[in-house]
């Protein structure tokens, strides 16, 4: 994801300007592929055999992910990885929309996470998300 935004002649923005930019969207790619989909999401949607244990281990990890991703919105404001939409952004969002319509409701409660609720839905309405979406 991030080689094909360097490399596009249109977005080469969506990996970030600069190299301080291009290390948080390597790092926010890191925590919400390993962190929110390895040890959060996955157990939950049947990608893994878990047994109860594992469950709740893995919810009580999706909910500290979301309090850690809730926490850091609410200084930076706009986006995950810096002040422009990256490739991480848009990412998460496609992610989120399916994970959202695949966990059970009483799973997370968005309306809980403000800066996420917030920030999921303006990138919902960025005009680079929507052409994703079509």
């Amino acid at each position: 994801m991030i080689y094909f935004a360097r490399v596009s002649d249109n977005h080469k923005s969506l990996a970030g300007i600069g190299e301080l930019e291009e290390a948080n969207v390597i790092r926010w790619s890191s925590f919400f592929n390993q962190d929110f989909r390895g040890n959060g999401i996955s157990p939950m949607v049947g990608a893994l055999t878990s047994g109860k244990p594992e469950l709740e281990e893995a919810s009580q990890n999706l909910l500290s992910y979301f309090d850690y991703l809730d926490n850091h919105l609410a200084v930076s404001k706009c986006f995950a990885s810096n002040d422009n939409l990256t490739c991480v952004n848009i990412s998460v969002c496609v992610f989120f929309k399916v994970i959202f319509s695949q966990l059970p409701e009483e799973t997370i409660h968005l309306e809980n996470y403000g800066n996420i609720y917030r920030w999921y839905f303006m990138l919902l309405q960025h005009p680079v998300v929507l052409k994703t979406f079509r």
